[in-house]
């Protein structure tokens, strides 16, 4: 019987990644193969080992994974310190050496907008193929790949792997254009298949009641506090005051215009918060409200599916929000945004960075068309979810029969 470790991302307080990673082990379990899934999550800052068994509640899985992207301060431990010391090692090696599959757990794995990030990544891939393990690259996101030694390593280091599964077209054409050679089967994005949270099925219209002003309808907006992806790498470095003013001017004209009340709700933690907050304080109209406390991703789902439109830079919110059966305008910060909004068929919905003057337009244009919308995009989740749920079997098929 093989054992798996998944390799996620950690210390990032990103939902988008923890909703990943809660579908794989829910979908992963669901197989009732018997054997319980470890997860090793990295980060320079720290690292985490977390077990699933399969007679975990889903509520207990949900509690399990939350506490990896949002740990205590006791849970943390430093990742680089416990190499240079070797303190704690051992834990680590152990789940290492006892697993037959490292598998790469979804999300924004391969992608030269950092110097570190490609050599990172396929360097430990590789050290891990040393030990003669098997190598999932799992309803990853690619590209862009540009820089010549990113696409050298691509094309050599996941020649090795044993199964790369991509959620979208775009990740595809990124691989493919490193020269990649690989068989590469396309999915869609395990979030897709997101279960709400048995215990917390109220969880949307209570938080609401916190926030906001019931006398009103809500529209949703969710940040990406460097606006465009190309400023990650810069972010602390940069002043987005301008930028945020911007925006707030465009909201506070949706607001008069509509007679509407507007919703953060951050996803990337403590970024996104503090761009909402800023936001916000620079909007002249009172009617805005920023959703603060620690939430699953189920729970976000939720809160998402309770307001009457829902825009978004953000990749997952823009998920939960189309699974909520919420209309939806997406505003393009990365590749993978405008890429999700075609396999829904809403590309018109979607405004690249430079064309964001014309939200108020295309609002107003929404709220007219909301079932126009929401029929086209019904139309096509039902192959998107049988997408998603491709990854589980096609990984089951080619490595754990």
């Amino acid at each position: 019987m093989k054992k798996i470790a998944i390799v996620s991302l950690f210390g990032c307080g990103n939902i988008g990644d923890e909703a990943i990673l809660t579908s794989l082990v829910n979908s992963f379990l669901d197989l009732n193969i018997g054997m319980p899934l470890q997860s090793l999550a990295l980060s320079p800052s720290g690292y985490a080992i977390e077990k699933y068994f399969p007679n975990d509640t889903q509520d207990n899985r949900s509690k399990k994974i939350h506490s990896i992207f949002f740990p205590s301060e006791g849970r943390r431990k430093g990742f680089i310190k416990t190499l240079l010391t070797g303190g704690e090692i051992k834990s680590l090696a152990t789940v290492f050496l006892q697993s037959d599959i490292i598998l790469f757990g979804g999300g924004y794995w391969l992608h030269d907008y950092t110097p570190y990030n490609l050599p990172l990544v396929l360097g430990f891939a590789l050290f891990c193929k040393c030990f003669r393990k098997k190598i999932v690259f799992y309803a990853i996101g690619a590209g862009p790949i540009s820089t010549f030694i990113g696409r050298l390593l691509t094309k050599y280091i996941l020649s090795y792997t044993d199964l790369i599964l991509v959620r979208d077209a775009f990740s595809y054409a990124a691989l493919q254009s490193a020269g990649l050679k690989k068989m590469i089967f396309i999915t869609a994005d395990p979030a897709l298949l997101l279960k709400p949270i048995s215990a917390d099925k109220s969880i949307g219209s209570s938080a609401l009641l916190q926030f906001i002003n019931n006398d009103r309808n809500t529209i949703g907006f969710s940040v990406s506090a460097w606006l465009e992806i190309k400023n990650l790498w810069k972010y602390r470095l940069q002043d987005f005051v301008e930028p945020y003013k911007g925006i707030a001017k465009l909201l506070d004209i949706i607001v008069r215009t509509h007679g509407v009340q507007i919703l953060f709700i951050p996803t990337m933690l403590p970024e996104d918060l503090e761009a909402c907050r800023k936001i916000a304080e620079y909007m002249t109209e009172v009617h805005s409200f920023v959703l603060t406390g620690s939430y699953y991703p189920a729970q976000i789902q939720d809160i998402i599916g309770q307001v009457s439109c829902f825009v978004s830079m953000r990749l997952h919110p823009l998920i939960f929000a189309v699974i909520q059966s919420c209309p939806v305008i997406a505003i393009s910060y990365d590749p993978k945004v405008a890429s999700f909004m075609s396999d829904i068929g809403q590309g018109a919905w979607c405004l690249k960075m430079d064309e964001m003057h014309k939200l108020p337009t295309l609002v107003s244009k929404l709220l007219k068309r909301q079932n126009d919308q929401l029929e086209e995009i019904g139309s096509r989740m039902e192959a998107l979810k049988n997408a998603a749920a491709n990854n589980i079997k096609l990984l089951n098929e080619n490595l754990l029969q």
